[in-house]
């Protein structure tokens, strides 16, 4: 293997206990997930359509603005994606 590339490059898990092996994925799972969304997601997603919902109960485009909202909000974490090159440094 050509080794591996990122900020868990220094982790190489050829030496270690499969416990060890399971960690360092879980510890890669949560990082990336955080950076991409896939854990804050329901939790925004969740909380938007809540705040929304409520907000224009009364108007008939109340589905509309939930799915703007819903948008608008999964922009953030593909930004933060974009970017992550200049937040972290280069890989």
């Amino acid at each position: 293997m050509g080794g591996y590339i990122g900020p868990f490059g220094v982790i190489s898990t050829y030496g270690m206990p499969i416990v060890d092996v399971l960690l360092s994925v879980l510890v890669a799972w949560v990082f990336y997930g955080i950076f991409g969304g896939f854990i804050i997601f329901p939790v925004f997603g969740a909380a938007t359509g809540k705040y929304v919902g409520r907000k224009y109960a009364d108007s008939k485009y109340k589905n509309k603005m939930i799915l703007l909202s819903s948008f608008v909000v999964s922009t953030i974490p593909v930004f933060i994606l974009s970017i992550l090159d200049y937040l972290v440094g280069p890989w």
